[in-house]
């Protein structure tokens, strides 16, 4: 954790702050830019940057 957090290891995700199970389609998804995917999960970000 400490590395992840001092950004010594590589963003797999490509910067996302939302994610969720491959096996559900939220509503909110569709409002974000998908980044990843990984395992069973997908990755998003939002498209200005910020989170809501």
């Amino acid at each position: 954790a400490r590395k992840a957090l001092n950004k010594q290891l590589p963003d797999r995700t490509g910067g996302a702050m939302y994610f969720h199970d491959r096996t559900v389609k939220p509503d909110w998804a569709k409002e974000y830019i998908k980044t990843a995917e990984i395992g069973m999960f997908r990755f998003y970000k939002p498209h200005n940057g910020s989170a809501k």
